[in-house]
């Protein structure tokens, strides 16, 4: 089985579980928040954490995604960054060369007009 229908039946495992545990429980319960107090089916309260939850994993995950292409751009300019160096030393040498041939060249020159 593949990685992502494991995570496909979890999730969907998840999903059932916690809809079955909002079914069963379907009693008010009070709470409080921010000093008010108020009462809310035990239910709707399961759900909306469930939904909560699954938005904080969702963000997280595009986060870590994001840092992951940031690390594959730097890899990939540092790859780009080493081939040019490689260019530019092999420019170098081509560039050395074709001055020692010049100056080889008008040495055979000066020599032949000394003689």
């Amino acid at each position: 089985m593949s990685h992502k229908l494991i995570y496909i039946l979890i999730s969907a495992i998840c999903i059932l579980g916690t809809l079955y545990f909002a079914a069963i429980n379907t009693q008010s319960i009070e709470c409080s928040f921010v000093g008010q107090k108020f009462t809310v089916s035990l239910a709707l309260i399961v759900v909306k954490l469930f939904v909560l939850g699954g938005a904080t994993a969702f963000c997280l995950q595009r986060l870590r995604r994001r840092e992951e292409k940031s690390e594959q751009k730097q890899l990939e300019w540092k790859a780009q960054d080493a081939k040019l160096q490689v260019e530019i030393q092999g420019d170098t040498v081509k560039l050395l060369e074709a001055k020692i041939a010049t100056l080889e060249t008008a040495l055979e020159k000066a020599l032949k007009k000394k003689n």
